[in-house]
């Protein structure tokens, strides 16, 4: 930066919208710039979260935390940091560790400040940690989801590892999705598969316009619990784009016919699925589940077992809901 340049970085602002750094940059020669950095090392990028930059109400919250009157998109100008090669996502660039560690091993060396030739140093050392595999395909599943030495979170980083090795090559036409929460007390890792080119049965269209179009889906989702060391599957019966139960009630409101629709949608695929369930699967009828599985894992489980079961389950309901699709298509 020159010296002639303010520097005013903010972190951890709270609110929707805010980035989880921001830096803004103020020169007496030019209009303010602000670098919103999103750390998406342990979590995918929410919905719309790098997209929703570019809304008025959101560039005003960015000025109000730092006392300016107005940001403009063009003012703004993203990061995120990825454990991956990723491309730039409305107007974010992914800093991907094949790019900071380079950039931090020169920095350790030709830096003039000792303190910061140190910092990039341990900061390179804990990046490489991070990013290294620990896990083979002859070794513990168990230990590969549990373990993380340096606490920085490895265990979720390796479970989408091993996930996205398991369905490699079988992707084409589906979405793999991450995420980490917490229900009940106990922790775990959660992650939904996502079929898009199955034409599912449309049944609403959602804007006077009669433009987009509500869809009926299914999803499957897994979720692995840290304390129970339990994968548990489940088909979730839902929308695409998928929307809250209050906003699904505004839609149905002077609808009726939207409701049945949906209710005709999930009891056909529903009926299909009990009367064709695959091997180790069970009938579940809650809110948004219509049928689920269980894998409990111990220490003698290898990755590549794992792996082979998780694809073997996935891939028997996949045909199944195929089938129950294909059946509903007008």
């Amino acid at each position: 930066n020159r010296e002639d340049q303010t520097i005013s970085v903010k972190s951890r602002l709270g609110g929707n919208g805010v980035p989880d750094i921001a830096v803004l940059v103020e020169s007496p020669d030019s209009a303010p710039s602000l670098l919103a950095i999103e750390n998406k090392l342990l979590a995918t990028e929410g919905i719309c979260q790098t997209e929703r930059y570019a809304r008025p109400e959101i560039l005003k919250g960015l000025a109000r935390a730092f006392a300016l009157e107005d940001l403009t998109r063009e003012q703004v100008h993203g990061l995120y940091l990825s454990p991956y090669e990723e491309g730039e996502k409305h107007g974010f660039q992914a800093l991907g560790m094949d790019i900071l560690l380079p950039w931090l091993a020169s920095l350790s060396e030709t830096a003039e400040d000792p303190v910061r030739r140190l910092l990039a140093t341990d900061l390179a050392q804990l990046v490489h940690h991070f990013r290294q595999q620990d896990w083979t395909p002859d070794g513990s599943a168990l230990e590969a989801l549990s373990l993380d030495p340096a606490g920085l979170g490895k265990s979720f980083l390796t479970f989408r590892q091993v996930f996205s090795a398991a369905f490699e090559g079988s992707l084409e036409g589906r979405t793999l999705q991450f995420w980490r929460g917490a229900s009940q007390g106990n922790s775990y890792y959660g992650g939904k598969l996502t079929n898009e080119t199955n034409p599912a049965g449309w049944f609403g269209l959602l804007d006077p316009s009669e433009t987009r179009r509500l869809v009926s889906a299914t999803t499957l989702e897994f979720q692995y619990d840290l304390a129970t060391r339990t994968l548990a599957l489940a088909v979730h019966f839902t929308t695409n784009p998928a929307k809250p139960e209050k906003e699904m009630e505004k839609l149905f409101a002077g609808r009726p016919w939207l409701r049945m629709k949906l209710a005709e949608h999930r009891t056909r695929i529903t009926n299909h699925v009990q009367e064709n369930l695959p091997a180790d699967w069970t009938n579940e009828f809650q809110y948004l589940d219509i049928a689920s599985t269980r894998l409990v894992l111990s220490a003698e489980h290898p990755v590549a077992a794992f792996q082979a079961q998780l694809v073997a389950r996935v891939t028997a309901m996949s045909t199944v809901l195929d089938e129950a699709w294909a059946k509903l298509r007008p």
